[in-house]
């Protein structure tokens, strides 16, 4: 009897290690979706500003704006290394894969990397989307040929 209820105990904490797991994998999964996102915004900005093609403002005042880039390319970078935190706990959660406690204390630290990385994820899209409500602004009102 009590070897029925020790082997009930053992694969109670496997299957839960193995929820653990699944989710701090599916959590990585999502920040990498992120960090692909990040790079696409920072080679899109960049390109931006590097590229001559399109209708620049001359003016001093105005070209402050592009000053909002250097701050969002700030926070996205921050994002990006939670999403690389993310990464080594994943792996870390491979090595401690059997030890539940461990896995616990990693899903609390992932969820944390998660949450601050889409924060600051979210925060320069807003600051990428003020530059650009900024540059139409301009674009209709202001600009002249």
């Amino acid at each position: 009897m009590a070897k029925k209820s020790e082997k009930r105990k053992e694969k109670k904490e496997i299957s839960e290690g193995n929820q653990l797991f699944n989710t701090i994998e599916s959590i990585e999964v999502g920040s990498n979706k992120s960090i692909n996102w990040s790079f696409s915004i920072i080679g899109g900005s960049l390109l931006v500003i590097l590229n001559e093609g399109y209708i620049q403002p001359h003016c001093q005042d105005y070209k402050l704006v592009y000053l909002l880039f250097g701050v969002g390319w700030t926070l996205i970078g921050i994002s990006i290394y939670y999403g690389r935190k993310i990464a080594n706990s994943k792996m870390a959660a491979v090595l401690f894969r059997q030890d539940n406690g461990s896995l616990k204390n990693i899903l609390k630290n992932v969820n944390r990397y998660y949450t601050n990385q889409l924060i600051l994820f979210n925060w320069s899209l807003v600051f990428f989307g003020l530059w650009l409500i900024l540059y139409l602004i301009w674009w209709v009102f202001g600009y002249k040929m």
